[in-house]
């Protein structure tokens, strides 16, 4: 089941969905969604990454997350 999140991206508030996934025998891929409210607008943001490798991507994605500005 997803796990629903209160969070921020830079002080923007943001609900944050995460879920695990898997395509027949492949790896399990980690699935982060960012729903951003703007205004009228509405901003997703997706990151995903295979949870074998997550000791490689999550720091990364953390600095990604850190480095998006939305006026």
């Amino acid at each position: 089941l997803p796990i629903y999140i209160n969070y921020y991206i830079n002080g923007k508030s943001a609900l944050k969905v995460s879920y695990l996934r898997q395509l027949s025998s492949n790896p399990y891929v980690i699935v982060n969604m960012y729903i951003i409210p703007n205004g009228s607008k509405k901003h997703i943001i997706t990151l995903s990454y295979r949870q074998n490798e997550e000791k490689i991507w999550k720091p990364i994605y953390s600095k990604v997350l850190k480095s998006i500005k939305i006026e």
